[in-house]
């Protein structure tokens, strides 16, 4: 099992929030990413309001040190 497909499981994380997380620990901005996956930059910020919720974080910083251990 791919460490992607084991957050998909146990947070129920989609593909599209955890490309989003990737990019984001990266140091990208919201227009950034929405840029680079072809999505409005509204979307990005509802997706990370998901991540948020899902990793129980309330801000950007927090959500990086996140994937940082577990990405």
């Amino acid at each position: 099992m791919s460490e992607n497909s084991k957050l998909d499981n146990e947070k129920g994380f989609t593909q599209r929030e955890i490309e989003i997380l990737t990019l984001v620990a990266e140091g990208r901005t919201d227009l950034e990413i929405a840029e680079r996956l072809g999505i409005h930059h509204d979307s990005v910020q509802r997706h990370l309001r998901n991540c948020f919720k899902k990793i129980n974080v309330s801000n950007r910083l927090q959500a990086i040190f996140w994937v940082a251990k577990n990405l």
